[in-house]
């Protein structure tokens, strides 16, 4: 990864209770203020580094193509939908991005806020393949990062395809 771009902190109460509501208890209706807000955030980051000149990930943006963490499809099925995909597509749509969903999640595994550190390494490995060859710049969507394990196990896959630029953009840190 080239870096991760967070908008806010887990702990800010507002922000944790709206994403654990979105994820673990299907308000899907969240996904509308969570992307806006993502969206937000993004375009004055954009701004600041456009007043700042910094033309390297201006760059990176204007060619990138989005993406986001997937989840298995045994536990997309239960949940009923993946939040970093509709997160994504709502971004993708703001900016007028294109979007891939070619990056798969390929093994089952335990999910990452039950792990510590170390488990949470060992778990996701080998667990992300893109299907054919991935775009040269990637903003890779994700909702949360603590330990940014998830983002650099799928930025790994991202490489192994072909990508060359990688950044994270997530919600919140954790």
């Amino acid at each position: 990864l080239s870096g991760v771009i967070c908008a806010g902190n887990y702990n800010n109460k507002l922000i944790k209770k709206s994403l654990i509501n979105f994820k673990y208890n299907s308000l899907i209706t969240l996904n509308n203020p969570l992307s806006t807000y993502l969206c937000r955030f993004l375009d004055n980051h954009l701004s600041l580094l456009s007043f700042k000149k910094e033309k390297d990930f201006l760059f990176f943006f204007s060619t990138c193509c989005l993406c986001f963490i997937p989840l298995h499809n045994k536990r997309k099925r239960l949940r009923g939908f993946n939040q970093t995909e509709l997160l994504a597509k709502k971004i993708a749509e703001y900016f007028k991005l294109p979007l891939t969903d070619k990056l798969e999640k390929i093994h089952f595994t335990k999910p990452q806020a039950q792990l510590n550190e170390l488990e949470r390494r060992q778990n996701l490995n080998d667990s992300f393949i893109f299907k054919g060859q991935a775009p040269k710049n990637i903003l890779l969507v994700d909702d949360v990062t603590t330990t940014g394990t998830s983002l650099q196990k799928a930025a790994e896959a991202l490489r192994k395809a072909g990508a060359q630029k990688i950044w994270g953009l997530t919600i919140a840190r954790g």
